[in-house]
């Protein structure tokens, strides 16, 4: 009998859980329905508006905004126009640098002001870039050789020669 009981609530608890739950479902899908339904018509007359805006003129004119040019920046010269250029300067002797200055536009000008000219008339005109690039590199190349000086041989019976090498003289006599 107990067993009977047990049986009968168990049933009648499935019974019930199904009921609910088929509610649950029924009711669930009648509000996806409806609100699927809702936004069919929203989207209906979003679109008429959209397209009742589109054809016809609008009631004011919309300012149109013209854009600003853009700035030009100065970054000044380039790097490798500011290295010949310095290059030049501490190497050109001193009457020939007011010469360059006062072909720059002034001989009072300082060494600074004269390398940023050059530089910025090196960057305008490849071809000086290249003139002042080889002039460094003969300059460079001539400062780096050896420093050998011949002297002719004292005026003896002997027939000698000297030459330095660097510091050092060497005589040869024969």
């Amino acid at each position: 009998m107990k067993k009977k009981v047990i049986n009968k609530l168990f049933k009648d608890r499935v019974l019930i859980l199904s009921i609910i739950v088929n509610m649950l479902l029924f009711a669930g899908v009648g509000t996806v329905y409806v609100d699927s339904q809702k936004t069919k018509k929203l989207i209906s007359d979003q679109q008429t508006k959209i397209a009742e805006l589109s054809v016809s003129p609008s009631p004011s004119p919309v300012p149109t905004t013209t854009p600003l040019p853009t700035p030009i920046m100065y970054s000044g010269p380039s790097e490798k126009a500011l290295g010949i250029a310095a290059g030049l300067v501490v190497r050109d002797p001193e009457d020939d640098l007011k010469n360059t200055k006062k072909s720059f536009g002034d001989e009072n000008m300082t060494n600074a002001q004269l390398i940023n000219k050059m530089a910025l008339a090196f960057d305008k005109d490849p071809a000086k870039m290249a003139q002042g690039e080889a002039m460094l590199n003969q300059w460079i190349a001539e400062d780096s050789r050896p420093n050998i000086k011949v002297q002719p041989a004292p005026n003896t019976s002997q027939s000698c020669r000297s030459y330095f090498i660097g510091d050092t003289m060497y005589t040869h006599c024969y």
